[in-house]
């Protein structure tokens, strides 16, 4: 079994303050070519991880270049032509504040999170509209839980060759 903790990771331009990885049954060859080791993966592995998030990460993903569509997610699955501001966690809810385009106006909504078929799933507490975040196929969600103003996520996922 490997067991990683790493802290301040950038992936995908996303800043990870703290993520905690297992994997077991990894299986590699080592090959040296020519004087140059190189590694390579002989089978698929599954990898399971633990990864926090707090309101202001998720605020700087959702407001990012690159992770734009996050923030878009919200903002088109439950309100109308909106721009995404703000999400504060909020009593094991998801408090989302976006900008009317209309009456150029804050709205704001209660959003709770449970999981479906291994994904988060948001519902609109007002409206009972729900909406599953969509996420790599390859990563399952398994459990949540808040903690103060922190959503920790406890996930699997298969890594291919």
């Amino acid at each position: 079994m490997v067991s990683l903790e790493a802290s301040s990771i950038n992936f995908r331009n996303i800043i990870i303050d703290k993520i905690f990885i297992n994997a077991k049954n990894i299986k590699l060859k080592f090959i040296i070519r020519k004087g140059k080791p190189s590694v390579e993966l002989l089978e698929n592995f599954f990898l399971k991880f633990t990864i926090s998030f707090t309101s202001d990460q998720i605020n700087n993903i959702c407001l990012s270049e690159d992770w734009k569509s996050l923030g878009d997610f919200f903002t088109t699955e439950f309100f109308l032509d909106s721009t995404f501001k703000k999400i504060e966690i909020d009593d094991n809810l998801f408090k989302v504040k976006v900008l009317s385009n209309e009456s150029n106006q804050m709205i704001e909504k209660l959003l709770k999170i449970d999981i479906k078929s291994g994904k988060l799933n948001f519902t609109d507490i007002d409206s009972n509209k729900n909406s599953i975040l969509p996420i790599d196929k390859s990563i399952k969600v398994n459990i949540f839980n808040f903690n103060q103003k922190t959503l920790t996520l406890v996930c699997t996922s298969e890594v291919t060759i």
